[in-house]
């Protein structure tokens, strides 16, 4: 029993020996595979000396030698795509395969992800773009991300609002940012405007989220149409579209969003400035007429709320939020009289008809003459006794056109 302990104890340190060697060289095989792959971040590349340093994961840092014969590739969105050594940039993650030596790379494998769009949320230490097709995506920031605002200046964090279009490169896995590039220095929110005061709006967008812009001499204010507006026009839970820079947060300018309703029907009242609309309907309604309100007649030919009738019929198109009209449209209300012109006389012509018909129209600036061969006129150029085809507004009884005949 003893002889056979022995005899195995011998064979044991005998087979420990023979698998030593085989041992060190597995440990050594595997020390040898391990320092040939390097991951870390990409901290500068030197493209004029073919150099790249790393700070790797477990806080170092180093510099390797690079040639262009070295494969380069891009890890993004589970695909991995052939790339150059020009193309890679600071703040990349990397997993670099070193060669023979340990000092020159063999080839890197860089995680690189790129998104478009306009800024819509920076909570925290996250921010949040959204592209043109709604497609949205959230980076972090951090010491390590570089922001670039306009002509290349170096930004921070702080430096982004919502509205900004940017161009962000991050890592697809870890979603770190590397870089943040602003397109240009100007910005873009809608929303609604929900405070209004001493010079400065806050706009809330749809998905909660405010920002105040500060009003200038030089912001432009558009209203419905078009029309110019001012600060002062501004009204809380107008929709709006503001331009503005990024950095001053200062709006270029502010479009109010078209909240158009339209009615149709006959003038029942005019005072102040005032007008009430009669609908078929039996409905009635008061509108507002301003400065920036347009008065049409027929022909598109331009009025003003002192050549508004009661009686004209109307097509009225209006803030709702404002009860303001936009545009009184006043709709063709044209009689026509053909005769002679039997008196002129403070700005009123009477026309005789063949047919023993007499009817007297006021004449004013809006008032069109045109003589013989189209050649355009003036009341002046009328005379008793020239034949004439008078087109006039049955209620107000104006002429819109004298026309005078061979």
């Amino acid at each position: 029993m003893k002889r056979w302990i022995q005899l195995n104890t011998v064979t044991k340190y005998r087979v420990l020996a023979m698998l030593t060697p085989l041992i060190l060289l597995a440990a050594l095989a595997c020390e040898g595979i391990e320092a040939e792959l390097v991951r870390g971040i990409l901290q500068n590349v030197d493209t004029v000396n073919g150099e790249i340093t790393i700070t790797t994961n477990d806080g170092k840092t180093i510099t390797l030698h690079i040639d262009t014969a070295a494969g380069v590739e891009t890890a993004s969105a589970g695909s991995t795509l052939p790339s150059s050594f020009q193309t890679l940039e600071p703040g990349t993650s990397v997993e670099v395969e070193l060669d023979d030596d340990g000092r020159g790379v063999r080839g890197i494998v860089a995680r690189l992800a790129q998104a478009k769009g306009t800024v819509v949320a920076i909570e925290g230490d996250e921010v949040t773009i959204e592209s043109s097709r709604g497609q949205q995506a959230t980076v972090q920031v951090t010491e390590r991300t570089r922001i670039r605002l306009e002509d290349n200046f170096p930004g921070q964090l702080a430096d982004l609002t919502l509205g900004s279009e940017v161009k962000i490169k991050f890592d697809p896995v870890t979603r770190v940012a590397f870089k943040i590039d602003t397109e240009d220095e100007e910005a873009k929110i809608e929303g609604s405007i929900v405070e209004a005061v001493a010079d400065a709006v806050t706009v809330e967008t749809k998905q909660g989220r405010s920002l105040t812009l500060a009003i200038g001499d030089r912001t432009r204010v558009e209203l419905g149409h078009g029309l110019p507006g001012t600060y002062a026009d501004l009204r809380v839970g107008d929709q709006v579209e503001v331009k503005f820079d990024p950095f001053t947060r200062t709006a270029y300018k502010i479009e109010v969003e078209e909240q158009e309703s339209k009615i149709k029907g006959v003038i029942a009242q005019l005072e102040g400035d005032q007008v009430t609309i009669d609908t078929e309907q039996g409905r009635s309604l008061t509108l507002a007429v301003g400065d920036q309100t347009r008065v049409e007649f027929s022909d598109d030919f331009p009025g003003t709320y002192d050549d508004l009738l009661v009686g004209h019929e109307v097509e009225v198109r209006f803030d709702p939020v404002a009860l303001t009209a936009y545009k009184i449209e006043v709709e063709d209300q044209e009689s026509k009289i053909e005769g002679v012109i039997a008196e002129l006389e403070d700005d009123q012509v009477t026309i005789n008809t063949e047919r023993g018909r007499s009817l007297t129209l006021a004449v004013g600036h809006q008032t069109r003459v045109e003589l013989a061969d189209d050649f355009p006129g003036t009341y002046e150029d009328l005379q008793v006794g020239d034949r004439v085809e008078a087109r006039f507004d049955p209620v107000a009884r104006a002429a819109f056109r004298i026309e005078v005949k061979d």
